[in-house]
């Protein structure tokens, strides 16, 4: 969408009367993914009825609400999803993917991963309607049905990578 600007300037005693367009600002979504790491093994989802990724594994998580630091997001995510309770220090930075639109995602996304080995509380299905199965997979036996993005998070983790790009070629 385009918005317009119109200037009125006067001009030798006449008005002149001008009309810019401008291009609407690029808009992308901002996500955290929580890489909860316990014995070797990574908490992954299920998706189920959502329209996104239904009947994938991902890793918990979700986008910011706006007005919110992103590592906060991920805590307030992680509660609402696991039931459990994330320390600001013990979430770890691990990488950022930053993801093309495709058919799974119609806007850019950037994903923000981090790590945690730490947490309160007892792991559990807290939003059943969203999620069919909560499960912890040994890092190199991944189910076949993962979501790129979470996939690529974990590669990234593995090799010490900070940065990827998904979906752009």
């Amino acid at each position: 969408m385009r918005s317009c600007a119109i200037l009125v300037e006067p001009i030798n005693h006449k008005m002149k009367l001008t009309v810019r367009m401008k291009k609407e600002r690029f808009k992308a979504t901002v996500a955290a993914a929580l890489l909860l790491i316990q014995n070797g093994k990574i908490l992954l989802m299920r998706r189920a009825n959502t329209g996104f990724g239904d009947g994938l594994y991902g890793l918990p998580g979700g986008s910011i609400e706006g007005n919110e630091p992103i590592k906060t997001a991920l805590i307030r995510e992680s509660n609402e999803e696991l039931g459990i309770t994330l320390l600001d220090e013990d979430v770890l930075f691990s990488s950022v993917l930053h993801i093309a639109p495709h058919f799974r995602t119609p806007s850019e996304v950037f994903l923000f991963g981090f790590r945690c080995e730490k947490f309160q509380g007892t792991v559990e299905n807290k939003e059943p309607d969203k999620c069919d199965d909560l499960s912890f997979f040994l890092l190199d036996q991944l189910p076949e049905n993962i979501l790129e993005g979470s996939k690529q998070m974990i590669f990234n983790l593995l090799s010490g990578s900070h940065f990827s790009e998904l979906h752009w070629q």
